[in-house]
Order: structure tokens, then sequence, then C-alpha cells
């Protein structure tokens, strides 16, 4: 029975593994290039155009959290200034209200950093739906038919790398997105 059963697993085995095999065959060779995902984020202009609105939105968002943290200060300095004339169930009420106050600012700022997030990805989604149709073009012209990003490899040689023809034609194509205006904003 021991010898059936080891037949028996020994045919599946061979089965699928000479499935594998003809299937590994019928694939072509891999033709690789590469490409530097973080120097096409850093260096072309569209990527640039995005981070500078991008700055643009944090550095308002900053104004405002400066802005609300010094109305909030100024009310308890009042509220601090006020102690000695107010009853004690009027200056708990309103130590209740600061709290509030200070939790509505925070969910605020909360809320407009995730506006934000959410307005920079969609502006990146943009801009690698161009890289993905450049490479594909790259891919027409080279036939290569498997792109590796440099960042997620050990070594590569840099005659494989697209990443300069692929700034170069995004540049030409997309030399700016337009960041829409985030929620809150």
């Amino acid at each position: 029975m021991r010898a059936i059963w080891l037949a028996t697993i020994w045919i599946t085995v061979m089965t699928l593994g000479g499935v594998d095999a003809a299937r590994a065959q019928a694939l072509p060779p891999a033709i690789i290039a590469t490409i530097d995902s973080q120097q096409i984020l850093r260096e072309s202009k569209a990527a640039i155009s995005i981070a500078g609105q991008i700055k643009g939105y944090m550095d308002s968002l900053q104004q405002l959290i400066q802005s609300e943290d010094n109305a909030l200060k100024s009310r308890q300095d009042e509220l601090r200034q006020q102690a000695a004339i107010l009853s004690p169930d009027a200056i708990e009420q309103r130590q209740i209200e600061l709290q509030k106050s200070y939790t509505d600012a925070q969910r605020m700022v909360q809320d407009r950093r995730q506006a934000i997030g959410r307005t920079q990805q969609q502006a990146v989604e943009v801009l690698k739906g161009q890289i993905l149709g450049i490479i594909e073009e790259l891919e027409r012209e080279r036939g290569f038919n498997l792109v590796l990003d440099r960042n997620n490899i050990s070594w590569t040689s840099g005659a494989l790398d697209i990443t300069g023809e692929i700034i170069k034609r995004l540049n030409q194509r997309l030399p700016s997105v337009k960041v829409g205006r985030p929620e809150g904003f």
C-alpha cells in the first residue's frame, strides 16, 4: 500500500514538473531594462511641480496651525487671568470649551493633512500613468520585456538603465501636473 502511495506522489510531482518545464520553455528569454524611480521623482519637471504645489498647501496648513495655536493660547491666558473673578462652575465650563477647541483643531489639522495626502496621491497617479506609457513605448522600440527598479536590486549595469530617457520624454510631454485643491483649502 505504501509503495502505491509513493508511486502516486512521484507521478504527480513528475507530471507537474513536466508542465512547468514545458511552460518555461515556451516563455521568451528575459530582456531586461532598469529604471530608478526615485531619480524620476526627484528630477522630472512634473514631479518637481507636484512637490512645489504640495509644499504650498503644507505651508498654508502650517500658517493655519500657528494661527489656531495662538488663538487657543490667548484663550487659555484669558481664562487664567479671569480665574480669580469667575465661579468654579464657570471656570470648569470654559476649560471644557477650551479642551473641545483643542480637540477640534487637532481633528481639523489631521483632516487637512489627509486631504493633502490624497491630493498628492492623485497627482502622482497622473505622473505614473505617463511613466508607464513611456516605458511601453521604449519596450516597443528597444525590445525589452522586463523592467526592474534599481532601488530594489543590488547591482545592475548602467547600460540597462532607461531612467534618463524616461525623464527626457516625461519632461517633454508633461512639464507640470496641476494638483487639485485639497478639501478644506
